[in-house]
């Protein structure tokens, strides 16, 4: 029987069905602005067994299965194969005590090509080469690396195995959910403290993941590679999770995490784990959400509002969004063309440019030079009258109230002071209490670039240009 007639029954597709939430509507918010919806509610499904499916195999590998057996896909020539071969090494270890794992090497690749592999990768485990490509016809498969877990059959002479499981392709950080699948229990994986990776989450929290991508903690690494910081590790620290200098084939689990230049890695993104910590907290106790976002949005490295930033984070946002709005939102904020909310302003009622003059005199002067403070003069007729337009052409009189028209603006000055440093009034009551920020000496430029694209960005201003425009309002 080959793999298509049985893929209904592998566990990918009723995680990916999901089970049944409970009925709330979709207006329903928790305090931090999230839609409220039951966590986990996929969770029962992961352990979930499927009725083992007999697949007729080639008798070199019929043999060799003994007990519950992966057969391991690969190609020297894959890289994707190199990525996850490392991790499926350290997963043969690991159980070891009730699992083998064969390596079948695509009948594609040259026997030299092989077994340099196999040499250089140091593999833990037994391999053959599907010279004859027997394998490959026997199981359909067409895609390296791919998972499938088989065990023997009952009957002694038969020609068969039997599949309980198949991962085509098999994806990096895939090995958690493997593992507890393999051993039917899940605690003891989460028991080590690993860091497992958003794959081994989105298994049981599907609705979590689905909102996680449509996130810019999704792209955070990619981002900070087109502006340059891959090879700084205090970029790094911040847009992946738990960087580790180096890895090794054997290592503590616990130590695992993103590795330099690893485009792939699971944990190339503000993960999960980013936040909730390593295997996430499963203890039920609750805690303070913001307290997980200071490590990085930290005074002194950005200015962060926890409020305006919780509420972007919604975990069950893509419960709401169908599949073509996620997949045009996942595509626009991996090519930067999406707008990006400010988080990093706190809320509140703005003192006007007069308010500021008063102690930053020549800064107040070189704005007057600006475009910024004529930017209401661009808007002619219904279009200085529509809030869309103008929230990008004057300052909010107050941020922390939502615009009910154009009175809500500071129409008069423009784009005023702290449509970029943020309301101050209460800087101007109490300065030292309330310091704003200098966006050239204090901020890095990724958090700069994210205050001027709220409103130059794709939608608005495709031929913007940062660096040219930030010399034009230096001051």
């Amino acid at each position: 029987m080959r793999p298509t007639a049985l893929l209904p029954a592998f566990f990918l597709l009723p995680l990916l069905l999901g089970a049944d939430q409970p009925e709330l509507s979709p207006d329903a918010r928790d305090a931090r602005g999230w839609h409220l919806r039951q966590a986990a509610v996929d969770g029962a499904s992961l352990l979930l067994a499927n009725p083992p499916q007999p697949i007729e195999l080639p008798e070199a590998i019929v043999e060799r299965v003994q007990r519950p057996t992966l057969l391991v896909y690969i190609s020297p020539s894959c890289p994707h194969c190199v990525a996850v071969v490392p991790e499926l090494a350290d997963l043969s270890r690991r159980v070891a005590e009730h699992t083998d794992v064969l390596a079948v090497f695509s009948g594609h690749s040259k026997r030299g090509d092989v077994e340099s592999f196999a040499t250089e990768q140091q593999l833990p485990f037994p391999w053959i080469y599907d010279q004859d490509r027997a394998f490959a016809a026997a199981t359909g498969l067409s895609s390296t690396p791919s998972v499938l877990v088989v065990q023997p059959t009952d009957a002694p002479d038969d020609s068969s195995v039997a599949v309980t499981d198949a991962y085509m392709p098999y994806v990096h950080g895939a090995d958690a959910v493997l593992e507890m699948r393999l051993l039917g229990d899940a605690a003891p994986v989460f028991a080590r403290g690993a860091w497992l990776g958003g794959v081994a989450c989105g298994a049981c929290h599907v609705e979590e993941a689905r909102s996680h991508a449509l996130s810019l903690h999704a792209v955070s690494y990619f981002h900070m590679v087109d502006a340059g910081g891959v090879d700084d590790p205090a970029c790094l620290a911040c847009h992946v999770t738990h960087p580790v200098q180096a890895y090794t084939a054997g290592q503590d689990p616990v130590q695992m995490g993103f590795r330099p230049g690893d485009h792939r890695s699971p944990w190339a993104e503000v993960g999960c784990e980013a936040c909730h910590s390593a295997s996430g907290p499963h203890d039920g106790a609750g805690g303070d959400p913001a307290a997980s976002c200071v490590g990085c949005h930290a005074a002194d490295h950005v200015p962060f509002d926890a409020a305006q930033g919780l509420a972007l984070i919604d975990h069950f946002a893509g419960a709401y969004t169908s599949d073509a709005q996620a997949q045009a939102w996942r595509s626009g904020i991996a090519m930067g063309e999406v707008e990006r909310p400010l988080v990093a302003m706190a809320a509140g009622p703005s003192a006007g440019v007069q308010g500021c003059a008063g102690c930053h005199k020549p800064q107040a002067r070189q704005w007057r030079k600006t475009a910024h403070a004529h930017a209401m003069d661009q808007l002619q007729g219904e279009d200085a009258e529509n809030v869309g337009c103008v929230v990008c052409h004057a300052t909010p009189r107050d941020s922390a109230t939502p615009a009910t028209g154009v009175e809500s603006f500071r129409t008069d000055e423009s784009v005023g002071c702290e449509m970029c440093h943020g309301p101050s009034t209460a800087h101007a009551a109490e300065p030292a209490a309330h310091p704003l920020w200098s966006l050239r000496t204090q901020q890095p430029a990724c958090f700069v670039e994210g205050v001027c694209v709220r409103c130059h960005n794709e939608f608005r201003d495709g031929d913007f240009d940062l660096e040219a425009a930030l010399e034009q309002v230096r001051h």
